[in-house]
């Protein structure tokens, strides 16, 4: 369940393609947060998301955009088993 919410997100980055970084964060509650980032903002966006991680009540955390030739990496990405 839990992937198909971060994969339903990373559809919607790649069809917006709107060059921003996306962070998404999923608590052990299945509640999402997220924020978006200019690509400029990077080391932003990875200290967001470590702070999101440190806290245990997270248990999906990923950072994203579309790069080079329409591609969608992933930039940080922390998941911990046993959640929902």
């Amino acid at each position: 369940m839990i992937e198909r919410a971060m994969e339903a997100e990373r559809r919607k980055c790649l069809a917006e393609n709107d060059g921003e970084l996306w962070l998404r964060a999923i608590d052990c509650h299945g509640v999402m947060v997220g924020r978006k980032y200019k690509r400029d903002n990077e080391a932003e966006a990875r200290e967001m998301a470590k702070n999101y991680w440190t806290k245990p009540t997270f248990i999906y955390v990923e950072v994203f955009g579309v790069f080079e030739e329409g591609k969608l990496c992933v930039i940080y990405h922390g998941f911990r088993s046993g959640g929902r």
